[in-house]
Parts: C-alpha cells; structure tokens; sequence
C-alpha cells in the first residue's frame, strides 16, 4: 500500500507531521506555504486536545472527569473552529489595493473603493464564536451618498452575513431559537453554546433580516411540501385536503383600551382515507397573522395557497372540506371565497367544497342547551350525554335535540337562561346542514377542527402570550407589498410558522440562494469597472 507521504510530491523521505501532510495534499505544494500560519495555530490545539484525552485515559473514570473531557474538548474544538473560520474569511480579498477594482455597480449606482482594508465593525459572530472580518469596502458617490445611499462591503455579501453580524450558519441559529425564545433567552443560550455575545437589539435585527428573507420562500414551500405528500398518499388512498381557519386573541402594546386583539390561524392538512381502517393525517402547514380588522392578510394567503395546490395535476379528485366553527370570519370565507372557488382543471366549473362545523363546537351549544334548561347539574350532564352520542351516530339528529329542547323548556324560561338557550337553538337550527356527522362518518371524513384548535396553542399562546409579554403593534405594514419590512411579532410568526410547517431546511436553502443571486451582481465581471493600476 502506498503511503500518504509517497503520494504527495516533494513529501517522500521527508519528516512531516500528519496534519502537514493532509495541507499538502489537499492544496498542493506551492499553496502550502500560505497556510503555515493556520498549521501552526493548529498543531498547538491538537497537541493540547491530544493531551487532554491522554491524561483522560491514564486517569481513574469518573463522572467529573467524564464531564472535564467533553467540555474541555468541547472548548477546544471550537477555537479550532474559530481561529480556522478567521483564517479563511480574511484570505479571500488581496491586501493591495491595486488588486480590487476601483468601482463596483449595483443596478443604477455606482460605488467608489476606499484606500485601505477595514476591519468589519463589531466582528462577525458564527459558530464557533466571535472573529475579526478585514475587507475592502466601496462607498458611494457623492450625490449618491447625499441621497441616503449606504457603503458595501463585496465580501460582506459573498459570505452572507446577515445584518453585518452574523454568519449564515449562526443565523439560522438564531432565526430556529427566537421562534421559541426570547431574546434574552436567545443572548444566554448564544453565550453558553457559541461563545458569542450580542446585544438584544442586534439578535432583533438578525432575526427580522432571517425572517424577511425567508419570508419570500415559504408559501412556495408550503405548497411543494402539500404537493409531495398529496402524490405519496395516492398510493394508500383517497386524499383528503382540510381547510380551518380560527381567532385567538394576543395582547397588544400602546392601546389604552380593549388591548387584548384578535389574531388569526390557517391550517391545511392532508388525510388519506384507505380502503380500510380509519383516516389518517399525513402533514399540515400553518398560516398567521397578527390583529388585523379583517383578517385580509390570512384569507389571501389562504387563498393563494390553496389556488397554487389545486393547480397542479396531483391535486385532481381530492375531497375538498372546509372544518371551522361558525364564526364571523370563517362563514364569510366559505360565501365568499371557497364557493365561488373555480375548478382549474374543468374551466367554467365550481370546486365542491363542504362545509363541516365542528363537532366538539357543536356540542358545546349542547351544554349550553343544558344549563338553561335544567337546575340540577347532573340531569343535565345526563342529557347532554345521550344529545352527543345522537348527534354523531344517528341521522336527522339536530331536528331530534332542538325537538327535545323545545319540549323541555319551561314556560317559566326568563332573564339571562333565556337569551343563552335560544343563541344556542338558533346556532344548531341555522347550521344544521353542515352538522350532518352520521354521513360525514360514514364517508370517513374527519369532523373535528382539533388541528386549527391546536394551532392556536402551538402558533401565538406558546410564544406570544408568555409571562409578561405584550407586542407592538406595525399598522403601516402591508402584506401585498413584496417590499414590506417585517419586524418584532411578524418576524416571529413568519419564523414560527416555518417551523411548525416543517420546512424549514428547504425555505432557508431558498433564502441563501437568493442571498447569492443578490452578491453576483456586484461580482459579476460586466458589473465591474477594470482593476485599478494604481496603488492607493
């Protein structure tokens, strides 16, 4: 077998250590002396580590001292990381100036290379903790520059800091740690983790840049990931697309009255219903938007959602239901929106979609039901027990309970228990049609909104309505301008439901092959004036 040594040139019968002879080989020779520096800074870490793990062996066992290793080289692998990441972000850009082109041009503007390399403000935080960035910069010109222009680092850009802050690995971290924590939550855990100390305010800045990026990508993801599971479960059966949508209220900052706001939910799900055995949820992406008089911002995005789904041919023969209570917002989608919803593969043609009202919303006017007509509360749990077990089993059940009802109520019915039991009469009355639960359950379709329910949980009371939490409030924003800055709660929900949509991997790949679009039109040659031959 030939050696590593033997198979590098100028390396036979030379005495090198193991890591000079990896550097050889994966650079080359003539490049290896470029690198002596970081060997060096290297070899002193190895020796170290190997130390560590050679006192670690001859040395009793114990928890402590398994616990000393592991932190130990925990420590020691990531200032190798650290002090590797350095090296090569500063051996990117030539140290003379006569190297780097004079001027770079973006679109319209024009910027003008400074004299000398400047060390990136503040550092840039990654993984392994804080390092030093030197890069030329460009400003820009001078009429440019009175209008508010803003000078450029190319290399910032290449890279993909975030915010001037942040590599885009540690920024990734950041963006998944700040839709579940705080940002002093995030600054402890960041501290701990990544040896990397940043203030609040520049965590919020990351966070809001991760979110506006990405945010661009998501409902196009959303859609790709609806589509994969649609064709994956044709080959287990029938496929079902579930629609809910629901309110819940958060807490709002600088309303001196009623601050307590409603924000909104969407989910769409996928079931498949087998030839045999009950149905089954395969996936569901999440919607969202904060208090908005409305709720304009979740049905267009519920709305184009669905349009892009039905679109594509995998969509085609899909049961389509509707699963909500009976609420202000969701009964005017359903008129509005899903019934006039055309078929965009039978032009001229209708989706049908149907309505289902939830069960469990259903026998909560059951309860109600229950409370005006009796005093005694075990005959009315008794009575509300045998109206359910009609509701879902028998037919015709809802002309059975209000039959009931009206046959129970008392001549004397006044006052407060009146008001409740005819609310809860007409709600059953006015919805019978979409609680018909004995042929939904015979047809396998699912009854209840228990995803959307619990999207109200996973999506705002989980991170929204913590101890001590109340949110501002961004009454400029505009969701159908594509240049819309998003920040605080709207970062934070854009961020949470990508998460909970589960596809987080493929929107930030999305976001970073943007960001790389973006640098190549200041590294583009024909975007380039000529380098300069003149050293500043």
């Amino acid at each position: 077998m030939v050696s590593v040594a033997e198979s590098v040139p100028g390396v036979k019968g030379s005495r090198l250590s193991a890591l000079q002879i990896a550097v050889v080989a994966v650079v080359g020779d003539s490049a290896a002396g470029v690198i002596r520096p970081l060997e060096a800074d290297l070899s002193e870490i190895l020796r170290e580590l190997l130390r560590i793990v050679i006192a670690f062996v001859a040395d009793t066992p114990s928890p402590q001292k398994m616990w000393e290793l592991e932190r130990s080289l925990d420590e020691l692998l990531r200032r190798m990381g650290r002090i590797a990441v350095e090296f090569a972000v500063n051996r990117l850009e030539p140290e003379q100036s006569c190297q780097m082109p004079a001027r770079l041009r973006r679109d319209t503007q024009e910027f003008s290379r400074k004299g000398t390399k400047t060390r990136q403000r503040g550092g840039i935080a990654c993984l392994f903790g804080m390092v030093e960035l030197w890069r030329w910069s460009y400003e820009p010109l001078s009429e440019e520059r009175e209008a508010g222009a803003r000078s450029i680092a190319s290399l910032v850009e290449q890279l993909g800091i975030v915010a001037d802050n942040a590599t885009p690995a540690l920024a990734e971290v950041i963006g998944r740690l700040s839709q579940e924590h705080s940002e002093s939550g995030v600054r402890k855990f960041l501290e701990r983790e990544h040896a990397v100390n940043l203030c609040s305010q520049s965590i919020c800045k990351i966070r809001d840049a991760v979110a506006g990026g990405i945010s661009a990508h998501l409902r196009e993801q959303q859609v790709r990931s609806l589509l994969e599971t649609i064709r994956q479960g044709r080959t287990l059966g029938r496929i079902i697309l579930a629609v809910g949508r629901d309110g819940i209220f958060v807490p709002q900052r600088g309303v001196k009255k009623d601050r307590w706001k409603e924000a909104a939910v969407g989910t769409v799900s996928v079931y498949v219903r087998p030839r045999r055995g009950k149905i089954r949820r395969l996936c569901t992406v999440y919607l969202g938007q904060m208090p908005q008089p409305g709720q304009e911002e979740l049905s267009d995005g519920l709305t184009d959602l669905l349009r892009q789904v039905l679109a594509d041919d995998a969509a085609r023969g899909i049961l389509l239901v509707y699963i909500t209570d009976a609420g202000h917002h969701p009964r005017e989608y359903f008129d509005q929106v899903l019934t006039a919803m055309e078929d965009p593969h039978h032009p001229k043609q209708r989706l049908q979609w149907r309505w289902i009202v939830d069960f469990f919303h259903g026998c909560g006017r059951l309860g109600q039901l229950a409370d005006a007509l009796f005093h005694d509360a075990a005959t009315a749990s008794a009575w509300v027990k045998r109206m359910r077990h009609m509701l879902k089993h028998e037919p015709n059940a809802i002309h059975k309970i209000l039959h009931s009802a009206a046959a129970l109520r008392p001549a004397s019915l006044r006052g407060k228990a009146k008001e409740t039991y005819e609310t809860a009469y007409q709600y059953l009355l006015n919805h019978r049609h979409e609680m018909d639960y004995v042929t939904y359950r015979r047809q396998r379709l699912p009854i209840g909104s228990g995803v959307t329910e619990a999207a109200c949980k996973t999506v705002f009371t989980q991170r929204f309505k913590c101890s001590g939490m109340i949110w501002g409030r961004n009454s400029d924003y505009d969701h159908r301008d594509p240049q819309a800055q998003i920040s605080g709660a709207r970062s934070v929900l854009v961020l949470r439901l990508t998460v909970l949509s589960q596809v987080w991997p493929a929107v930030f790949q999305a976001y970073l092959a943007t960001k790389t679009e973006t640098a190549k039109s200041l590294t583009n040659p024909q975007l380039r004036c000529q380098p300069s031959r003149k050293t500043a």
